[in-house]
């Protein structure tokens, strides 16, 4: 029992190595990820507020945009209850501030590209993109 398992663990060590080697199959190609030096995964998106320059001056007749913060007290306040955020008017906020979004992503490379948009409801966390002149797509597109 001992010879023949000894016998075929040497015949596999032989047979398969030289089996491998004679392989007429098409030599491997590149994945689409060595192909792509354009190419990334988003790793986070991030809403940043940005106050404009040329803001309206407020008027008295005009709700100001302020910040509040709720916390509620008392023995049947709960901490997720507590609210931070601001007041103001729809209208005068979108006068003095405009939302932008940071999209950062790890490029294939290693390399980080950081680039911002006004939108970004067509990409999430771990999406495959490309970046090509400041402008980010699915890749491959969907």
């Amino acid at each position: 029992m001992g010879r023949t398992f000894t016998a075929i663990v040497a015949f596999l060590l032989i047979t398969i190595p030289r089996a491998e080697s004679q392989s007429n199959g098409p030599a491997p190609t590149d994945s689409i990820m060595m192909r792509c030096a354009e190419c990334g995964r988003i790793e986070s998106i991030r809403e940043v507020q940005e106050s404009r320059a040329n803001a309206p001056p407020s008027t008295r007749s005009e709700m100001p945009i302020g910040l509040v913060m709720y916390v509620p007290m008392g023995l049947s306040a709960r901490p997720s209850d507590s609210y931070v955020g601001s007041v103001g008017s729809r209208e005068w906020q979108d006068r003095s501030s405009s939302t932008m979004y940071e999209i950062s992503v790890r490029m294939d490379s290693g390399a980080y590209q950081v680039l911002q948009r006004r939108r970004v409801s067509e990409f999430d966390v771990d999406d495959r993109v490309k970046v090509s002149g400041g402008r980010i797509e699915h890749f491959p597109p969907r």
